[in-house]
């Protein structure tokens, strides 16, 4: 279905060739939204109801995707200007890209088809027929989100939002916390000039964030507790918030250090 009405679907045969084995060949629907996957998987069943099927929208299926061309230039940019003129052909998946120069300049990009929707965010499977939550169009490039020569001096990014509250379209609701990037920038801001040597540190930090944040909270709702649990306690105190794999993240020495451990008698239950 459309909104205009019931239309037929497109069809291809797809051949793949199996080595040591006869081939397989399989029908292929298309909708104007793309491929039907619920003609693949069984377990699709459930989002389906009698004479529906499910089909996939990706903005890597879209056509002319140029994704290859743009990786082809963008390794032999020169500058900003031939550097960000590259990713305009920069189809999917969304990335994020920094720039540098020999002279010092910084920039970051994140180029990508990113679908702008008439309604909805695109997390959910949605009614296809009304044409209630079709792709208008794709943020235009020049609006994607991009800096140059922030006055920060640096550009850090660890998987965390790249846009605030006011940016005006969608990109996901899926951002990793922004425990990683912010100790990034801690570590940055704590030298005035860096080296080879102090960037090496700052990719193998093991500071976590989150456990310097969340720690104390948690141990301030910790009342009385059994001594076994508040050696475990005091040990969650002296802790350094390092994720060193050679020790207990309960404890800032190794496990065999506290008395009880290895007979077993110490849980993480409190």
């Amino acid at each position: 279905m459309e909104p205009e009405g019931s239309a037929a679907f497109a069809t291809e045969t797809a051949v793949i060739e199996i080595k040591g084995g006869p081939s397989h060949s399989m029908t292929i629907r298309r909708t104007r939204h793309g491929p039907v996957i619920s003609d693949l998987r069984g377990s699709l069943d459930r989002l389906t109801g009698e004479n529906h099927v499910v089909s996939l929208a990706a903005t890597y299926l879209e056509p002319e995707d140029r994704t290859a061309q743009a990786l082809y230039d963008v390794a032999r940019a020169e500058s900003w200007e031939t550097f960000r003129a590259a990713l305009r052909n920069y189809g999917a998946p969304q990335q994020n890209f920094l720039f540098a120069d020999a002279q010092g300049k910084i920039g970051f990009i994140a180029p990508g088809r990113v679908p702008v929707r008439g309604d909805g965010f695109g997390t959910v499977p949605s009614v296809g027929w009304t044409g209630d939550t079709d792709w208008l169009g794709f943020i235009p490039y020049d609006e994607l989100p991009a800096v140059r020569r922030p006055d920060s001096g640096h550009v850090v990014n660890a998987n965390n939002r790249i846009v605030g509250p006011a940016y005006p379209y969608f990109i996901s609701s899926d951002w990793g916390e922004p425990f990683r990037a912010l100790r990034i920038i801690e570590l940055i801001d704590g030298k005035s000039e860096h080296s080879f040597p102090s960037m090496r540190e700052i990719q193998l930090d093991i500071v976590s964030g989150m456990a310097r944040k969340m720690l104390p909270k948690m141990l301030a709702q910790v009342g009385d507790a059994e001594p076994t649990h508040a050696l475990i306690l005091a040990s969650l105190e002296a802790w350094d918030y390092r994720m060193n794999r050679e020790q207990s993240c309960l404890t800032s020495a190794p496990l065999g250090h506290i008395e009880g451990f290895s007979q077993g008698r110490i849980s993480g239950s409190s």
